[in-house]
This record gives structure tokens, C-alpha cells and sequence, in this order.
């Protein structure tokens, strides 16, 4: 017996053979091309599209999936750069998820402190100094938010006056030297 597209095997207790297909072929001399992509539903996992070349099939998988069937989802996270974040896997992409005070497509922008820490002065205004953010006070204002007005701060019963001096106040614990 001529097995085309399979192997010529002896049957048990009986003196005959019979041809055993290879993958994709049937019929008694394997002559016979299946069409795989139609005998079985769902053979690319429906992330693909199945062609039926002879003797075989084959699985174009869509954007974002990988494997001989589309099974596996393609992790886009491995060759991600989320700087100051973390990765989160999508279809076909992923997106960086950033840390508090960082911003961007892979959270490399550093934020200002005082526009994520929302930082209230009342009568002034926010300045950061590194990552630590303070209050600039309106002249008559003090406090660590500019919450209070200088005559409510002026207890004193003296008549005595405060030196005159070259540093301006910023805050409570701030001070600065003018040239």
C-alpha cells in the first residue's frame, strides 16, 4: 500500500497494513487534506484568523497575542519603562500607572509638590523647596498657611519695638536676607 502523506503500519494479529496520517491528511492512503480551521471551532482561540494550507493549518494572530493558536496574550509590560510607576497590562499596549508626584507616558515628569498635595495658604501662595512644600505669606500675614493676620499675632503689652533688620519674614520658621 503507497501511504502519500502518512506511514504504512502492520495491523494487529491480521497480515495486512494500513497507512497512519500524518497531522492534517486522512483517508485510506492519507491522500485526503483536512481542513482543521473548519473540523474545529475556536482553533486560534478567537484572537486570530485560521488558514488551511495543505496538510496543515495556520493561526494569524491578532495584535497583542502570540503562540501556535493565539493562546498567550503578549505581556507588553516586559519591555516597559514606567520610571516612577507601575505597568498594567493591556490588549495590543499597556499604560504606566505613576507614583504620587509623577506624571507622563512613563511617569518620568516630576510634579510639583504643591499642585498633587493640594498645600492651602490661605493669603499667600505655595513654593516647594525639593519636595517639601511651603507657604509664601502676603505682606501682614503669617503662619504655617498664612492663616493668620500679624495684629492677631501682636500680643506684646511692651512698647517696645523689634529691631530694624535686613531679613524679610516668610513664614514661622523662614527668613531671608535682602542685598
Amino acid at each position: 500500500m503507497d501511504c502519500v502523506n502518512g506511514l504504512c503500519v502492520a495491523k494487529e494479529k491480521v497480515f495486512e497494513v494500513e497507512c497512519k496520517c500524518y497531522m492534517g491528511w486522512s483517508g485510506e492512503a492519507c491522500t485526503v487534506d483536512k481542513d482543521e480551521c473548519r473540523e474545529t471551532k475556536d482553533l486560534c482561540s478567537k484572537n486570530g484568523v485560521c488558514s488551511d494550507p495543505k496538510g496543515n493549518y495556520t493561526c494569524t494572530c491578532n495584535a497583542g497575542y502570540t503562540g501556535q493558536n493565539c493562546e498567550k496574550e503578549v505581556n507588553e509590560c516586559a519591555n516597559a519603562d514606567c520610571v516612577n510607576g507601575y505597568c498594567i497590562d493591556l490588549v495590543n499596549g499597556y499604560k504606566c500607572e505613576c507614583y504620587t508626584g509623577f506624571t507622563g507616558a512613563s511617569c518620568a515628569v516630576e510634579l510639583n509638590p504643591c499642585d498633587y498635595l493640594l498645600y492651602d495658604c490661605a493669603k499667600g501662595s505655595c513654593v516647594a523647596k525639593g519636595k517639601i512644600p511651603f507657604c509664601l505669606c502676603l505682606p501682614g500675614y503669617t503662619g504655617l498657611h498664612c492663616e493668620q493676620g500679624k495684629s492677631q499675632w501682636n500680643t506684646c503689652t511692651s512698647d517696645r519695638q523689634m529691631p530694624k533688620s535686613p531679613l524679610q519674614e516668610w513664614s514661622l520658621r523662614e527668613w531671608r536676607r535682602d542685598q
